[in-house]
């Protein structure tokens, strides 16, 4: 499947798996959050894989609804539009990830 194609692939889901995934697929997620492309390239936006989940749920505490094993977290510092930039990367993450079957 090509970046394209999952766009008209991709879904919005709200019931989550619990499960790990791979020690191959956790390297395929972190080569692709290693690689991501944004807009401005004045901005440093990063994409951070969370393997350990647990750690994300006790620092949220109670407002944190959603439980998972791994997370991706993104930063970046604040600039020109730097929301949709932080979107846009995201986003390609998510096609990304789309095309690998997560």
């Amino acid at each position: 499947m090509e970046l394209y194609d999952a766009i008209f692939y991709r879904k919005s889901v709200r019931n989550y798996s619990n499960k790990k995934v791979t020690t191959e697929l956790m390297e395929e997620v972190k080569n692709i959050s290693s690689n991501i492309t944004y807009l401005n390239n004045d901005l440093n936006i990063k994409a951070h894989v969370i393997e350990r989940g647990h750690l994300i749920q006790f620092l949220m505490g109670k407002k944190h609804k959603l439980k998972a094993p791994h997370y991706i977290l993104l930063t970046s510092n604040k600039g020109e539009n730097y929301l949709e930039n932080i979107g846009f990367a995201a986003e390609e993450i998510i096609l990304q990830l789309t095309i690998l079957g997560v």
